[in-house]
């Protein structure tokens, strides 16, 4: 992940994850274990803040010139890393 992010709700930076350096790598492969044999998620995780965002085009007072942002845990996104990681090595894709 790209550093220089905003500040996630939780209020970890993902450089506190890089500046751990191997530490993080054996913690957070603890921590993603533990998930995926309990199959539970903390709660903490499955919160977000939407932010609306203007497009730069229309009119500023209309909704549907917003999109929507959501600003969720840095460790939540490393996990869906690791998710989508396993997932791509258990399935192809296949032509119809």
């Amino acid at each position: 992940m790209k550093g220089g992010k905003t500040m996630c709700p939780n209020g970890i930076l993902i450089e506190f994850w890089r500046c751990l350096g191997d530490i993080a790598i054996v913690w957070l492969t603890k921590l993603f274990n533990l998930i995926f044999r309990s199959n539970k998620i903390p709660e903490e995780w499955r919160r977000s803040i939407l932010v609306p965002i203007f497009k730069n085009k229309g009119d500023i007072q209309s909704c549907t010139n917003y999109r929507g942002i959501k600003l969720m845990s840095h460790t939540i996104k490393l996990w869906e890393r690791v998710i989508e990681h396993r997932l791509r090595r258990m399935t192809s894709v296949t032509k119809n």
